[in-house]
């Protein structure tokens, strides 16, 4: 059993955190390379208050978790908080560590389906769901979604330490696995979900047949709010999901001073709504509806902040 987190760890997070926003902060990346010599890479880590993560602190991406996860995307976390309804269901495709997904259980008390394929992630997810007790509301898939079922070749080591990928070619010196390939709509019958209330699709390029693998379920009576992040086949993507009844909105990851500075001033700065045309990562929903309305209204909020 991975640790948990000890006093004098969460101790030395809060100081750093707060020497972090400093205006002058040398030496901020050797005090946490001294945190990992000191208590692990590998713990369970408390990323917000009540909330624990298995988390890699040797990956880039697991290290922000743990000390600014606020940082980490702030659109689509205000999302989840305010689309996802209480006791609703969220599907996480391209999981990673479960970040989202485990905000949706902890905070919104939802249903959860994770879909992963990289093991040692899919692993984390798991202790991660344990640690907090909420195992009986959530499913981790270790799979790869796709349009139909197979196997396909799966990178499990990045440059980054933080993406991976499903190679659609024979590249050489990579470090890859087979994995299984499955169609969302078959998990979620698996998982037996009615309908999904927030579905999140971070697939790094393969968002497109993850979408092509809903089948019927694409509709907006079944699933209200999809946010895609669509760094590959984006016009595809497009006209999927407006051929399937749904509009777009843009979302954009404010800089942290900045969301800070401007929460402080206006309440519940929601860091969402900027052109479509030029945002990648886009939350769609059913027009006219009750979420149209409510992000509409906030995205004329946000220009006219913006302007000031």
């Amino acid at each position: 059993m991975i640790p948990a987190p000890s006093t004098s760890e969460l101790r030395f997070r809060r100081i750093l955190r707060w020497y972090a926003r400093q205006p002058l902060r040398p030496g901020r990346s050797h005090l946490k390379r001294l945190a990992r010599w000191v208590w692990g890479p590998q713990r369970l880590r408390e990323v917000y208050p009540g909330l624990l993560m298995q988390l890699d602190l040797r990956i880039f991406d697991q290290t922000k978790l743990h000390y600014f996860a606020e940082e980490c995307e702030p659109a689509l976390q205000w999302l989840v908080h305010h689309l996802l309804p209480v006791g609703g269901t969220f599907v996480d495709v391209g999981a990673n560590a479960g970040f989202f997904g485990l905000i949706a259980l902890h905070y919104r008390e939802a249903r959860a389906c994770f879909v992963e394929p990289h093991p040692s992630c899919a692993a984390g997810i798991r202790t991660s769901l344990t640690a907090n007790g909420f195992t009986d509301r959530a499913f981790v898939f270790e799979c790869a979604a796709a349009a139909q079922e197979g196997r396909c070749r799966f990178e499990t080591q990045s440059d980054s330490g933080a993406t991976y990928h499903v190679l659609a070619d024979e590249s050489p010196g990579r470090q890859v696995i087979d994995v299984q390939q499955r169609p969302l709509a078959a998990l979620l019958k698996e998982a037996g979900f009615p309908r999904v209330d927030f579905l999140k699709v971070d697939a790094e390029g393969q968002d497109l047949q993850a979408l092509h693998g809903l089948g019927d379920w694409l509709a907006p009576e079944r699933i209200p709010c999809l946010h895609v992040e669509a760094d590959h086949e984006a016009g595809a993507i497009s006209e999927l999901l407006a051929g399937r009844c749904y509009v777009p909105i843009g979302t954009q990851n404010a800089g942290y001073p900045d969301y800070c500075a401007r929460s402080k001033r206006c309440g519940e700065f929601p860091a969402l709504a900027c052109d479509v045309a030029t945002s990648r990562n886009k939350i769609w929903i059913q027009r006219d509806s009750a979420h149209h309305a409510f992000l509409v209204r906030w995205s004329e909020l946000h220009r006219r902040w913006m302007q000031r």
